[in-house]
């Protein structure tokens, strides 16, 4: 009220909220092979906390470089059922991402773990030989992204904040 004549002003506040993107995990096996073996990745990706739905996991994959380029390929170790969702790119050299797009989220992220868990094998380039140790070998990163804005979180992240590095990447 004013104090005068008993008029009530009011005013309506706008509220926005932003959904966010919570942070994945991941589980990744080391690589020990033999000379003769086959290289099968097994990668685990895990989904966030979050169960609406709204999310969208995605698994990038680098493969690391030498002055020769990408010591080596990964290809899908059986034929990617259509019906699946699953989508197996090369985005750049060395670099492939992996999406499964059909499906509430439990089915997208059992997709994957199915597809992450032996559908992938790393084969050396030819003449290639060495030891890729911890922080020169092949990179699994895990990306959750917020279909109804578009954000993006990889697993390192600890804040939506648009800042970049190894530890906080958006």
């Amino acid at each position: 009220t004013d104090g005068n004549s008993g008029a009530v002003g009011s005013y309506v506040h706008p509220v926005i909220v932003h959904a966010v993107a919570f942070t994945p995990t991941v589980v990744v096996e080391p690589l020990i092979v033999g000379e003769n073996d086959d290289i099968f990745i097994n990668v685990d990706p895990n989904s966030s906390p979050d169960r609406d739905g709204s999310e969208f996991l995605s698994v990038k994959i680098t493969i690391p470089m030498d002055d020769d380029g990408p010591v080596g390929t990964l290809v899908p170790s059986m034929p990617i059922d259509p019906n699946s969702g699953i989508v197996f790119q090369l985005v750049d050299d060395g670099c492939y991402l992996v999406e499964s797009l059909n499906g509430d989220a439990a089915e997208r992220e059992m997709a994957l773990d199915e597809f992450l868990n032996g559908g992938v094998q790393f084969v050396p380039r030819p003449g290639f030989s060495g030891v890729l140790p911890d922080d020169e070998g092949i990179k699994v990163e895990v990306f959750s992204t917020e279909v109804a804005v578009g954000d993006q979180l990889a697993m390192n992240n600890s804040a939506p904040d648009g800042t970049t590095g190894d530890d906080n990447t958006k």
